[in-house]
């Protein structure tokens, strides 16, 4: 053998082997996330935008920081801004850096022991008011730096003006030996057993409540403090755990003759104006805590996503695989689903059937039209680590239009033309019917005489026609395409060109 017939041998060897990856040149790809973002997805449930592998956006469960609402009184959640969220109170004066460090959503605030946050409560704020609270909680996330004895997380100083005379009245929330402690002084007023009030020289006012864990330096921990004024119940907690409960009632327990929270002169809120450390989400809300308050950064049950109902080609894809990039922390899961059908239009929560499938599986099998993709996102059992999706990654191949007819036969008559046509042995599937294509110039189908209508006429799964109403003499060309039958009609190529002239007797 020569060293040309060697080479040449080499070259088609070659070309065999290499032939399964010519086969799969017409793969091609569709993509969500990435480069592209996530903007089209839609159907979030507690899932948000975030930066994922690569630094592109990626979509991750969303926290479960407080929010807004009827009963909220104050909400800095430092995410946006120094400023408070319900717009019940403005700023007076601050001190505080914004940092990304947060233990809630984007952002907290940083102090350094030097005035901190004063705030001043509008007409419907609790401090902004005189008068009964009614049940309120105050919570918060702290990290402090050096949990030293007298810093003060939180201050308020005013004063009840009596009929006899003017009552000094504080609430402070203080470090004391790595523990918080909450003095509420003159806070709650006391009566006697027949329901009038106890003169000053008779009360003995101060509200102490003491949290038991140990403040660690540089780690976060939640605080919450709760008074119900139907029961009298304050209930102090730590990282959700109860740290003090007591009673502001005539008996000091659950029964007896209740206390209640009443504010006098309206005064200004200080917040961390002696602590030096990091603060998130400080709430202050007018309901009592009436269900357990989550700790967890992400809700247990998790979130979900879908993406718009999408198609990838005219004629339909088949999906080989779908390939994903996310993040998967030890404990989280994140399920895949697909589901598909012909039609854009009629599709509901459960129509069409959703499909479990797992990234990168064959799925050679899946064909249609039209297509959609879901996820959902769960966290770690402790609500503390989230996965993220940062890209989905769908390789297909187009689905061919159907095949023309292999031979097509013109048969002239009296105002008419015959056509006839035979489909080749094995081609693609035709659902719909076929589209006789007629005119009377070569490759121009603009035909309009016939009995039939105008150009193109389709004939269902027929395999002839008669065009009729055709001027004899005249000469018409023909052409036949398949056509398959979806949410609209998918044509294939035209079959080679014939001609006919139809003849009077």
């Amino acid at each position: 053998m020569t060293k040309k017939q060697i080479t040449f041998f080499s070259a088609v060897c070659l070309l065999l082997l290499l032939a399964p990856a010519f086969l799969s040149a017409t793969e091609k790809t569709y993509t969500f996330g990435g480069l592209n973002g996530w903007n089209s997805v839609v159907n979030r449930n507690n899932v948000v935008s975030g930066r994922g592998t690569y630094g592109y956006e990626c979509l991750t469960l969303d926290d479960i920081s407080p929010s807004p609402d009827a009963a909220s009184d104050l909400l800095l959640t430092f995410d946006d801004g120094c400023y408070d969220e319900a717009f019940n109170y403005t700023m007076v004066s601050g001190n505080a850096d914004l940092t990304k460090d947060a233990k809630r959503g984007t952002g907290s605030a940083l102090f350094w022991g030097n005035e901190g946050l004063s705030l001043r409560g509008g007409s419907n704020s609790l401090f902004g008011t005189e008068g009964e609270t009614g049940s309120f909680t105050i919570s918060f996330w702290l990290k402090p730096l050096m949990a030293a004895n007298g810093e003060m997380i939180f201050s308020w100083f005013s004063s009840r003006n009596l009929d006899e005379y003017s009552l000094y009245q504080m609430i402070t929330v203080m470090l004391t030996n790595n523990h918080l402690q909450w003095d509420f002084g003159n806070i709650f007023e006391r009566y006697s057993g027949d329901g009038s009030r106890l003169t000053v020289s008779e009360e003995n006012n101060d509200v102490l409540v003491t949290g038991k864990t140990i403040l660690v330096p540089e780690t976060w921990s939640f605080h919450e403090l709760s008074y119900d004024d139907v029961t009298g119940m304050i209930e102090y907690r730590v990282n959700n755990r109860v740290e003090d409960i007591l009673y502001v009632t005539s008996t000091g327990g659950e029964r007896g003759l209740i206390y209640p929270a009443v504010l006098g002169v309206k005064a200004d809120i200080n917040i961390c104006s002696s602590y030096i450390g990091y603060l998130d989400n400080f709430y202050i809300s007018r309901n009592s805590r009436e269900t357990p308050s989550v700790t967890d950064t992400y809700e247990v049950t998790g979130g979900t996503f879908e993406t718009p109902i999408f198609s990838m080609e005219e004629n339909g894809a088949t999906i080989r695989r779908i390939l994903v990039t996310d993040t998967q922390p030890d404990q989280t899961q994140i399920d895949y689903y697909i589901r598909s059908d012909s039609s854009r239009w009629n599709w509901t929560e459960s129509y069409p059937a959703w499909q479990k499938f797992t990234p990168g599986q064959d799925m050679s099998g899946l064909s249609d039209r039209y297509f959609q993709i879901a996820a959902r996102l769960y966290p770690d059992g402790a609500g503390s680590v989230s996965p993220s999706v940062t890209e989905i990654q769908i390789a297909y191949e187009p689905v061919e239009p159907p095949d023309p007819p292999y031979q097509v036969f013109a048969q002239p008559g009296d105002g008419y033309v015959d056509i006839s046509w035979i489909s080749a042995p094995g081609s693609k599937t035709v659902n719909g019917g076929y589209l006789v294509y007629y005119g009377e110039r070569p490759g121009e189908y603009l035909g309009s005489e016939a009995v039939q209508g105008v150009s193109p006429v389709m004939t269902g799964n027929a395999d002839s026609i008669r065009i009729s109403g055709l001027t004899n003499g005249k000469i018409y060309y023909f052409a036949v395409a398949s056509y398959n039958i979806g949410e609209e009609i998918l044509s294939g190529p035209l079959s080679r060109e014939v001609y006919a002239r139809p003849t009077g007797r």
